[in-house]
């Protein structure tokens, strides 16, 4: 777990169940690595990179209005959105599930309304 100065996580790596102050921010059944794209602390990022290492179900702490779960490829060092990710709220949570072929690339987490300033996080993440 990455934390940023005022403690609290901003990056995670590995396959389980996350926990920070008595919270799940992230359960994942295959290896995982998320990252927050702005400056909010990882469970109240607007904007999140997921990377996995294969096929499986994730649980990831998101704020309310993070409600989009897009796939994409890496070209000429941008993000290229490929297609949507079906998605549903458990609680705080966010929940879907990343095939074999959606693990080949990145997965971001954004609002609907927020997706150009999301993709443009990650671009900036990527140089």
């Amino acid at each position: 777990m990455a934390v940023r100065a005022d403690g609290t996580p901003d990056a995670l790596e590995g396959q389980g169940t996350f926990r920070a102050d008595g919270t799940t921010l992230l359960h994942a059944q295959r290896h995982v690595m998320a990252m927050a794209l702005d400056d909010a602390p990882l469970q109240k990022s607007r904007a999140v990179a997921l990377f996995s290492l294969g096929a499986g179900k994730v649980s990831i702490s998101a704020p309310a209005m993070v409600d989009e779960v897009e796939v994409g490829d890496i070209e000429g060092g941008e993000f290229c959105p490929r297609e949507e990710i079906p998605a549903h709220r458990a609680d705080a949570r966010l929940e879907f599930q990343v095939d074999d072929l959606q693990a080949r690339g990145v997965v971001l987490l954004c609002s609907t309304a927020e997706r150009e300033q999301a993709q443009h996080l990650l671009n900036g993440a990527l140089q």
